[in-house]
């Protein structure tokens, strides 16, 4: 996967390590390699474990660099992961749980008002 991205909306800031680490939690949650590219960002290159294994770098800086980086990627064949295959069911059915024990408390409440 390639990750295109324009981080210059953050010059030098913390956002372009955050939008860097977040593209790391998607190679780990879709087994994939993910090679980054960002024109004032963190171009890098990332394993399907989460590991940073080549990022531009110059004189110690590795934001807002213009540069090429080249590398492999590692091409690894596995099974999908649950949230790959399924996405965010988890999470809505956890919504809709909440939801309905909140509207059960709410009527068990009027209920119990009603009846008193």
């Amino acid at each position: 996967m390639v990750n295109i991205t324009n981080d210059a909306w953050f010059c030098d800031s913390s956002e372009l390590d955050q939008h860097l680490s977040i593209m790391v939690f998607r190679a780990i949650e879709n087994r994939i390699s993910i090679a980054r590219a960002a024109n004032t960002g963190i171009s890098s290159f990332v394993t399907p474990n989460g590991k940073i294994y080549d990022y531009l770098t110059r004189d110690g800086k590795y934001k807002e660099l213009d540069g090429v980086l080249c590398n492999k990627i590692t091409y690894v064949n596995r099974e999908n992961t649950w949230y790959t295959r399924n996405g965010d069911v988890f999470s809505i059915s956890c919504l809709i749980t909440l939801f309905l024990l909140i509207l059960m408390t709410l009527r068990k409440k009027n209920f119990n008002l009603t009846f008193k």
